[in-house]
């Protein structure tokens, strides 16, 4: 992607570095500053030799301009769906791992919550520990 400043007629590139983006957003409801949210893939984890959503997508971010481009999910889960919190300015996003090794991503892996604070773009932190998904996994 490139990004091209109209008041100032330069344009960039959004990095070096070769990724494979699936698909891009912008979105305006979080807060005063919209974001692109991107959903990228880096490696061909079926090894079919395709760069799409059977791989692991990760989602990124950054502000308007590209700038700030920030990485919330690992290389080795598949980014699903987002919740905002708008009091607490804080995403909730869902997250699956290949958990069988079967090399898809499907409703019988383990699905993951990590929490990413949007003052403070990061790696989203998992909610909650593998203790108790393991305690949860012998209840069942």
């Amino acid at each position: 992607l490139i990004f091209y400043n109209q008041f100032t007629g330069e344009s960039k590139k959004l990095l070096d570095e070769k990724l494979h983006i699936i698909s891009f957003s912008i979105h305006y409801e979080f807060g005063d500053k919209p974001i692109i949210m991107y959903d990228i893939v880096k490696n061909d984890y079926n090894q079919d030799s395709l760069f799409d959503r059977n791989d692991p997508v990760m989602l990124y971010i950054s502000d308007m301009n590209g700038n700030n481009f920030t990485q919330l999910t690992p290389e080795d889960e598949t980014y699903l769906t987002f919740f905002y919190y708008g009091e607490s300015g804080r995403m909730l996003l869902k997250v699956s791992k290949d958990g069988d090794k079967n090399l898809k991503f499907d409703p019988y892996d383990q699905t993951i919550f990590r929490e990413v604070n949007l003052k403070k773009p990061a790696m989203g932190v998992t909610l909650f520990g593998d203790d108790m998904i393991e305690d949860l996994k012998g209840q069942i």
